[in-house]
């Protein structure tokens, strides 16, 4: 999701999600767990679903979070992800659920700015190994709060945002999902973590990703929409190679279901790619409809330009 600019403090941006008691929490915690005094603050990033700050001790950075409820599945997630797949994601030092509080430690340089295929298809390969890490924990993900976007349950929430209005109503569109619904085999690829916002500024230089706060429970090959999308600066590569980023993480989860993945599956796998990313556009708009309503007002085609994505979109 977009943020806004950079500031010092909330103060003055209405639209920031408070911090509220997280700084007082945060020094709390600190001290217990590291016997360090955290001192000064400085907001380093303020939206309307979360606000991100920041301690600089004598020793490393110290980072705090405040999500907005729809985004708090994060505070669940987190020590879940850092017990399965502790090589690639940054563990929180402490976590209040019931807050949306977090408090991380410092993960340094993002791939934000200085990402290069090769850096890029690495960090595909690493987060295809922490979603395989994740299989089989899905009601576990469920019960901390992550929304199940399952190809079934991503129809019927695109159908609920119809029928509420959240979006334009397009009934052959979800006639279209629910048919591309169908066509996913989960028995060959089962769904796992998808974290819904996969690019460069939030995944560290060493492949960690972070920023969990848009997850799901869904097919994980959805996550390669926001991971190559097409005639973005910020994701590395021509056509041709992030088609073959694509297929070395396809490679991957070849490997994970079969002791000799030939090009037959390979081609299956590419096929349910397909399939996956025609339906995880219903991923991005469930997200910016779980975030205060403000938001869509700063960015009021936040939801307009996933729903054109669909309508644009080749159907089987």
């Amino acid at each position: 999701m977009h943020t806004v600019e950079v500031a010092t403090s909330t103060e003055g941006n209405e639209h920031a999600w408070p911090i509220g008691g997280l700084i007082a929490w945060a020094e709390e915690a600190h001290r217990r767990s590291a016997g360090v005094e955290l001192g000064e603050h400085e907001v380093v990033r303020a939206t309307p679903w979360s606000t991100l700050i920041r301690w600089s001790t004598d020793r490393t950075l110290v980072w705090g979070k405040a999500v907005c409820p729809g985004f708090a599945a994060e505070c669940g997630l987190l020590p879940l992800l850092a017990e399965r797949a502790p090589d690639y994601v940054l563990a929180p030092i402490e976590v209040d659920r019931q807050n949306g509080w977090l408090l991380l430690p410092d993960g340094g340089e993002t791939l934000e700015g200085s990402a290069d295929v090769t850096a890029w298809s690495q960090a595909l390969l690493g987060y295809a190994e922490l979603q395989q890490s994740m299989v089989g924990t899905e009601e576990a993900m469920l019960s901390v709060g992550c929304p199940d976007l399952r190809p079934h349950a991503a129809v019927d929430r695109l159908e609920q945002m119809m029928e509420d209005g959240s979006v334009p109503l397009h009934r052959w569109l979800l006639d279209a999902a629910r048919n591309a619904a169908s066509l996913i085999d989960l028995d060959l690829i089962p769904a796992t973590i998808q974290h819904d916002d996969l690019c460069p500024d939030n995944v560290f230089a060493d492949g960690r990703v972070f920023d969990w706060g848009d997850t799901s429970v869904a097919h994980p090959f959805a996550s390669l929409l926001t991971a190559l999308m097409p005639n973005r600066p910020d994701r590395p590569g021509t056509e041709h190679e992030k088609s073959a980023m694509r297929d070395s993480y396809l490679t991957s989860w070849g490997s994970f279901v079969s002791d000799d993945p030939d090009a037959l599956l390979i081609e299956k796998l590419r096929e349910q790619a397909r399939l996956a990313m025609l339906l995880a556009p219903v991923g991005r708009i469930d997200t910016w409809l779980r975030a205060p309503a403000v938001a869509l007002g700063i960015y009021p085609d936040a939801v307009g330009r996933w729903v054109e994505h669909m309508l644009r979109s080749r159907w089987p």
